[in-house]
This record gives C-alpha cells, sequence and structure tokens, in this order.
C-alpha cells in the first residue's frame, strides 16, 4: 500500500512539472512574439552610436573589398610571373628586349641601370616586374606635374591680354584672422563638416592674397611658382573633399587632419605642424637589427606592428592631398603669425 501511495504521488509532482514547464515554454513563445513585433515596427529614430557603428562597419567592409582585389590582383601578377620566370631560356640566348632599350626604360624611371651581380636575363626581368606594377607610357616619358602646371599656367598668360591697367584694379579686402572660425560651434558640427569649412576658407584667403598682390610681384619667378603651388594644390585637394563629402575617408587621416584643422583655428601652428608629422610619417616603433631572439617576444614589439603607419606612403593620391595640406599650414603661418612659441621655425 505504501509503495501505491509513493507511486501515486510521484505520478502527480510529474504532471504539475510538466504543466509548468508548458505554461513557462507558452510564456515565453509569447513574449519572442511580442519582441519580433516590436523589432519590426520602424523606428523613430536612430541614436548617434547605432549610426556611427553602421558607417565604421561600412568602412571596414569596403576596405576589406578593396584589400581582397588587391590581394587577388597581386596573386594573379605573381603566377604569371612565376610561368615566366619557369619558362626554359636557352643558354646563350638574349632577352627579347635589346640591352639598349632596357638601359633607356630603367633610365627614364630613374631606377639603377645594373644591379651587383645582375645579368641581362635579371635586368630584363626587373624591368618586366616594373612595368606590371607602374605602367608608363615611354613615349611621353614620366610626366613632371609641377612643370605642366607651370607651362600651362605661361600658355593661359600668353592668351589673356592685359585689358585693365593697374590704377584701375579694384582693392581685395585683406582676409582676417577672425574669418577662420566657424560661425557654428566646432562640437555642433561632424568632423568631415569642420574640416571642410575650413579647407574652403584658406583656399579661398590664399586666393584673395594672390589677387591683392601687385602684378609686377605676380609676374616675377618666385610670384609665378607660388601660383603654380597654389593651382597644384586646389587639384590635388579634390579628392579629399569628394571623400569628406561621402564621409569615405580612413578614420585615421580624418582624425589627424581634424586635428590639424583646429589647431590652425587656435593659430597652433606647431601642434598642426606635429599632427602633420604624425600622418604623414607616422610614430611607430621601427624594428632595428632583431625583433625576436629565443621563443619569447620582446616587450612592446606589437607596437611594430600598430595602425600608426606612414599613410603618406600609402598611395599616390594620398600622399598629394597630405602634402596639400602641409602647404596649407604654411600659408596660414605666414599669413597670420602669432606667437613665436606656436609657430614653426
Amino acid at each position: 500500500a505504501r509503495d501505491m501511495d509513493f507511486i501515486k504521488t510521484e505520478i502527480e509532482r510529474k504532471k504539475k512539472e510538466a504543466e509548468k514547464a508548458k505554461l513557462a515554454l507558452e510564456k515565453r513563445k509569447a513574449d519572442s512574439e511580442a519582441e519580433s513585433a516590436t523589432l519590426s515596427q520602424p523606428k523613430k529614430y536612430v541614436k548617434r552610436g547605432e549610426f556611427e557603428k553602421q558607417r565604421e562597419a561600412a568602412v571596414r567592409a569596403e576596405q576589406e573589398e578593396r584589400r581582397k582585389a588587391e590581394q587577388e590582383k597581386f596573386l594573379k601578377t605573381a603566377v604569371a610571373t612565376a610561368k615566366v620566370e619557369e619558362a626554359p631560356r636557352p643558354e646563350g640566348s638574349a632577352p627579347p628586349l635589346s640591352l639598349h632599350k632596357v638601359i633607356k626604360r630603367l633610365r627614364k624611371r630613374g631606377e639603377p641601370i645594373t644591379l651587383f651581380g645582375e645579368t641581362d636575363w635579371d635586368r630584363y626581368d626587373r624591368l618586366r616586374k616594373l612595368e606590371e606594377r607602374e605602367p608608363v607610357d615611354y613615349k611621353t616619358g614620366l610626366a613632371n606635374e609641377f612643370n605642366m602646371t607651370l607651362k600651362k599656367m605661361e600658355a593661359e598668360e600668353v592668351k589673356q591680354a592685359p585689358t585693365v591697367q593697374k590704377d584701375d584694379k579694384k582693392p581685395v579686402e585683406e582676409p582676417k584672422p577672425a574669418d577662420l572660425e566657424s560661425p557654428t560651434p566646432s562640437h555642433m558640427l561632424t568632423k568631415e563638416a569642420v574640416i571642410l569649412q575650413m579647407l574652403k576658407k584658406l583656399v579661398r584667403a590664399w586666393e584673395m592674397d594672390f589677387q591683392a598682390r601687385p602684378e609686377h610681384e605676380m609676374r616675377s619667378m618666385a610670384g609665378r611658382l607660388e601660383k603654380a603651388n597654389f593651382e597644384e594644390l586646389r587639384k590635388h585637394i579634390k579628392p579629399l573633399v569628394k571623400l569628406l563629402k561621402k564621409k569615405r575617408l580612413d578614420p585615421d587621416v580624418l582624425d589627424g587632419i581634424y586635428v590639424i584643422c583646429t589647431s590652425l583655428q587656435e593659430k597652433a601652428y606647431v601642434a598642426a605642424h606635429d599632427a602633420y608629422m604624425k600622418l604623414a610619417i607616422g610614430n611607430a616603433a621601427w624594428p632595428m637589427g632583431v625583433t625576436m631572439v629565443g621563443i619569447h617576444e620582446r616587450s612592446a614589439r606589437e607596437k611594430i606592428f600598430t595602425s600608426q603607419t606612414a599613410h603618406v606612403l600609402n598611395d599616390e593620391t594620398q600622399r598629394k592631398y597630405i602634402q596639400a595640406i602641409k602647404r596649407l599650414i604654411t600659408f596660414c603661418q605666414r599669413k597670420w603669425p602669432t606667437d613665436p612659441s606656436k609657430m614653426v621655425g
């Protein structure tokens, strides 16, 4: 009888546990449905943090796609080069390109003609790899961009006849240091907006500075060279403006240029120059000699491979607009001098 009572008690207990588990499952299901219905409804607003995360994720995805494309291109080139190098070369045969042409092309590229212990085939292979990496039209040669800008300016000066006398020249209002300050506080603008405003104001101030100069000064060699530098700056800074408007500039480069612009607004030219040097050549530790001695890593060895890189070495376009920013720093210091302790030598 005791055994039967015990069995009945256990059965009742099991039934109650099963009912509780069933109720709990139904409650969780109802909660998940309610939560999914809430998530499916469109939000009335988006937090700034979520927007920044989405933008950073999009930038990282784009950088990853670009890296994969460059890696695939490099692998294809390496495979093609390996196939050519593995091709049998009969003894005593000469490269398909004559020695005179190989030397001439290397000279046009500014490369050494012969390296130590290099044969004719090695020299030809080195030239072919350079041509695959950086194709050049040898008929026109390597173009000097600055000389081309200077010649273009000279041609435009010849076409434009001086119809206005010097006395009839209208006085140009000199830009003031207060013009660099944005009417909207910096903390209310994005970094891209602050940089765009500063770039436009500095370029406009430099242009007004040219207009205020006498004609004989602008026709002198120093004036013509400075004008050519200015025209080159306007052309080089356009890719940066496009990236800022589309908000696709690399975060490291964006932070560096933002520090430069805020320092220029405060006329802290030493701080702006330091930020430029950090952006251009980086401040990463360079490995000197042996970096691995034994099975343990050296202290601070991870700093060698951090993101503190020399952004000026990434590509030619980036090098050009970073150099243009340095010219704007120099112009700003020359135009609006301040306390010598805040200026660069």
